[in-house]
């Protein structure tokens, strides 16, 4: 049975958040992933007051915490998923009310490597709210293991105590002692009921796309920056000679797994093999790097365009030698 306020999510998903306080409500925002990226493209080019404070850039040398809040009224991309995409009429169907208020946008972004640890939390010390009747989402931008994903505790939304904030540097938000101390949870885990969900991409059609989109403007940082790679690039920003607020960012390095090469050409042909050839022929030097894995190495799937841009392959034991040498592109020896 669908909820009356909202058709995105029915009655158990509902009934759930009540009960557990977190739920993943699969696919609901996937078609506004690429403009939300665009937003964040364009707040980390203009980082508000907020986001040159609350940034953290660890002692370490490893890339940076981004983060900034509160720009929906100047990020045209943020204000449009705020007034136009379903995230209000299901955060009213969650709350089980007729209405549903803004509060605020939040930009995080984690580039892989990084070490700084987000701190166990809740989130309504750190509003200037009170009440309980209210939602969070949690919208990942790229996809996100379940190892590395947001984690929560089921029921503690239930909780009677409100936990002291801590900002992601480790410092304490707030002096008063209004709120009690969080309680060691990563050292007492076994004692917490702790969920988390591995959050998947958009279709991969969309991704390589997009990949070849972050190519290009990578190239485009590295020609402003007059770096030759993405070492030299982000040794630069990392020593503040590059600024962010003309466009500049710590370039982490990117990894695009194919699991089933073979399934992707079938379904999409000649629409994904452009952006895998050009991703695999230029994007090395700006830290972008692809796998392809097939089961079916037939030359329908490992073509001509596609082998002369991997030139390193690996060939396991495959059904016959005319598989291996599709793969290993190996002349026939004879005599």
């Amino acid at each position: 049975m669908h909820n009356q306020h909202s058709p995105h999510i029915d009655q158990a998903t509902i009934d759930r958040w009540q009960a557990d306080g977190a739920v993943l409500l699969k696919g609901v925002f996937t078609p506004w992933v690429d403009r939300l990226a665009e937003g964040v493209t364009a707040l980390m080019a203009s980082p508000s007051e907020y986001g040159h404070a609350r940034t953290v850039i660890p002692k370490d040398g490893s890339p940076p915490f981004f983060q900034d809040y509160c720009n929906w009224s100047r990020i045209p991309a943020f204000s449009e998923f705020v007034f136009q995409s379903a995230a209000a009429e299901i955060a009213a169907a969650l709350m089980q009310s007729q209405t549903a208020k803004f509060f605020h946008e939040h930009t995080l972004v984690k580039p892989a490597g990084g070490s700084t640890v987000t701190p166990w939390h809740h989130d309504q010390p750190y509003y200037c709210v009170s009440g309980r009747q209210n939602v969070s989402f949690w919208i990942p931008l790229d996809p996100v293991a379940e190892a590395t994903s947001l984690r929560c505790i089921r029921g503690s939304h239930r909780w009677e105590e409100e936990f002291s904030p801590t900002r992601f540097n480790g410092t304490k938000l707030y002096e008063h002692t209004r709120f009690s101390a969080l309680p060691d949870i990563d050292a007492h885990e076994d004692e917490y009921d702790i969920v988390s969900w591995a959050l998947e991409p958009g279709d991969a059609v969309a991704t390589l796309n997009s990949l070849v989109i972050e190519m290009e403007n990578r190239y485009k940082l590295l020609v402003e920056a007059s770096a030759r790679n993405i070492k030299e690039y982000n040794e630069k920003f990392i020593s503040r000679r590059l600024n962010p607020e003309k466009g500049h960012r710590f370039l982490p390095y990117i990894v695009a797994i194919v699991d089933e090469f073979a399934d992707l050409i079938a379904t999409s042909g000649k629409e994904i093999e452009l952006p895998i050839s050009r991703i695999a022929a230029k994007a090395r030097a700006v830290g972008i790097h692809m796998i392809l894995a097939t089961q079916r190495p037939d030359t329908k799937v490992i073509t001509g365009t596609i082998k002369s841009n991997f030139p390193s392959r690996i060939a396991f034991k495959v059904m016959s030698q005319i598989d291996s040498r599709t793969i290993l592109d190996l002349s026939l020896i004879h005599i």
